[in-house]
């Protein structure tokens, strides 16, 4: 009873350091950790690593660049219309009600505007102004 208890330890010692030898672990220390915990050191060298590891941003978090477009001043003197999916349009509203729906995506720089000011349709992206 007590030879396949011991043989059993002893696998998972062999694997636990073998695991280990192929992660770049300390492979005698895992051995021996296998050996006590059995199963667990096992399970802790494949999986523990990840709970520990602190978990990074995405790249895409990183590369985002805010670039707030700024607007004539004087366009706020007109009611706006934007033409939606399906040519649907959309409005009158304020100017300030058009950039908020710039920011929040339903109007786009290539979405066409019209106000009483202009003769036609016109891209969103003639009237933003990015900062140099």
């Amino acid at each position: 009873m007590l030879l396949p208890s011991f043989l059993s330890s002893l696998a998972f010692g062999a694997i636990s350091g073998y695991m280990a030898h192929q992660k770049g672990k300390n492979p005698y220390l895992w051995f021996f950790l296998g050996v006590l915990f059995g199963i667990f050191g096992l399970l802790f060298l494949l999986f523990g690593d990840r709970a520990m590891r602190p978990r990074q941003k995405s790249k895409k978090d990183e590369t985002v660049i805010d670039i707030t477009p700024t607007f004539d001043p004087e366009h706020k003197k007109f009611f706006w219309y934007y033409l939606g999916p399906q040519n649907t349009q959309n409005g009158p509203m304020s100017f300030d009600a058009l950039t908020k729906a710039w920011t929040e995506g339903k109007v786009t720089k290539s979405t066409y505007v019209w106000n009483e000011s202009l003769d036609n349709w016109k891209p969103f992206d003639e009237f933003i102004q990015t900062p140099n």
